[in-house]
């Protein structure tokens, strides 16, 4: 071939073959072949030595090497059972340090590829599938077990583009795809691919802003979720009382506004985790992973800054709180502290939180039926638009948020010490240690800075809001005694 050849795109692929990534069946590699294409046809244009060279390259490696290729028949279901395994057999390594919680939080993550992929042949899984999946994962519909929603139902919205659907976000998508890579990392690993896959899916930037942003609770909110004496009423409505008990639905919306403590940590507690300390005589919430839950599984935490005391607020007790605990205590002793029921999803707090506040499902969305958790109920709008286009929602943790909010403004210690972030994370659980300052000078490390702990929590006010007549002997008695 003379070095003054003209290259045409029709005889660059008769010697270089093809450009094929897959494009017959995704427009994300078709594009990509497309762009391979036009950047070879240039450099052919531009640069023919380097296209020669190219060419005699390519004929040297087709003529001297053999294609690898795998025999064997392992499906992508029995891969990820493998995968899973592995995962499971983590919990029991210390060096790993890998929590139940995050674990059991995986697993329904990793089903949904099992599922996706079933009985596929891992070595016939081609990259254009891989680069698919990742295109169409932007789409899936965000929470969709809580939606009703099937694994098949949401792969089918997410590739038609989830229209009707809020979309999951960036952190949801990079979990999803940390499970996918570290399945196909697995089969180049096992040699059950020649291809490593798992380069083919990418992540999100989660610092490019949220799809969905949690907003406090306002003080109209609050006015409207606690009546004062008719707190309670219209409480049996919604979902089956068996997996949210009254209990549940009376005291864990309080806790929430008076500890800022997420939703699981409040509801997988027993009569156990109520602690009077002897020597402060400090009554508090032990939040731990390393006691038993009502039915005996071991209880989670987010991580392990989320372990901690967390003081029982004066108000807690003035609606009768402690003399709730003391009733458990006769009666179940080994039962959740409010007889919730374990969800699907192995968590305590699944059927309480749809009580709380409910997202429609795929029938209600298809027979444009309304639905309302019990926020939406006392008049809260759970669901809005920003100006900037950022949807927003009101849920449990958004209790988290008013907490956090209600301390900074500008309350104080009663050294006069102003609250700062620092002491809010060690509430909310978001630090693990506090540094010895001013703040924190007066206060016992010895006693898990309890008594720091309590005079920050007591701190939490809601002027204007009626708790004074909210009253547990009172509902009880109007729920038979329960």
């Amino acid at each position: 071939m003379s070095k003054d050849k003209v290259f045409t795109s029709d005889l660059i692929a008769t010697l270089l073959g093809p450009v094929d990534f897959g494009g017959d069946r995704c427009e994300v590699a078709a594009e990509k072949e497309r762009q391979e294409a036009r950047r070879i046809e240039t450099m052919a244009k531009e640069q023919p030595e380097l296209m020669m060279a190219a060419l005699k390259s390519r004929q040297l490696t087709n003529s001297t090497s053999v294609q690898p290729s795998v025999t064997d028949e392992t499906s992508f279901r029995e891969l990820a059972d493998e995968y899973i395994e592995a995962q499971r057999k983590k919990l029991t390594l210390k060096e790993e340090k890998y929590k139940v919680s995050t674990f059991n939080d995986a697993l329904p993550r990793m089903k949904f590829w099992r599922h996706y992929f079933g009985n596929c042949l891992v070595r016939d899984i081609k990259q254009s599938e891989i680069i698919e999946a990742a295109d169409w994962l932007y789409n899936l519909p965000s929470s969709f077990t809580k939606k009703g929603i099937s694994i098949d139902e949401a792969i089918q919205i997410a590739k038609g583009g989830c229209i009707d659907f809020e979309k999951i976000g960036a952190a949801t998508y990079n979990h999803y795809a940390r499970e996918l890579r570290g399945m196909l990392d697995l089969a180049y690993k096992k040699e059950l691919h020649t291809k490593k896959l798992s380069e083919f899916v990418g992540s999100r930037n989660t610092k490019l802003g949220q799809s969905t942003k949690r907003l406090s609770f306002t003080a109209e909110d609050f006015k409207k979720m606690y009546p004062g004496e008719d707190y309670g009423q219209g409480m049996n409505a919604g979902r089956k009382m068996a997996k949210t008990p009254l209990p549940a639905r009376f005291w864990l919306p309080l806790i929430g506004a008076f500890s800022g403590a997420r939703v699981e940590e409040i509801a997988q507690i027993t009569p156990r985790e109520i602690i009077r300390d002897e020597k402060t005589g400090i009554v508090y919430l032990n939040i731990t992973d390393s006691e038993l839950a009502g039915d005996g599984k071991l209880q989670t935490t987010k991580n392990a800054n989320s372990i901690r005391p967390v003081p029982i607020h004066p108000m807690l007790d003035k609606i009768g709180f402690l003399d709730f605990v003391a009733e458990r205590r006769l009666v179940a002793e080994d039962q959740s502290l409010f007889s919730i029921e374990r969800g699907e999803d192995d968590k305590m707090a699944s059927a309480f939180s749809k009580w709380f506040t409910t997202k429609p499902t795929l029938n209600d969305i298809r027979q444009g039926r309304k639905v309302m958790g019990y926020i939406e109920r006392c008049g809260v709008e759970s669901k809005g638009v920003l100006a900037s286009g950022i949807k927003t929602t009101k849920c449990f943790h958004s209790f988290r948020h008013t907490v956090v909010d209600n301390l900074r403004r500008n309350k104080k210690l009663p050294s006069g010490v102003v609250i700062r972030d620092a002491l809010i994370a060690l509430i909310v659980g978001h630090t693990g240690e506090v540094e010895r300052s001013v703040e924190t000078a007066n206060y016992g490390e010895g006693d898990l800075y309890l008594e720091l702990r309590r005079d920050v929590i007591n701190q939490i006010s809601y002027p204007g809001v009626d708790f004074e007549s909210i009253s547990w002997e009172r509902f009880k008695q109007e729920n038979g005694g329960l």
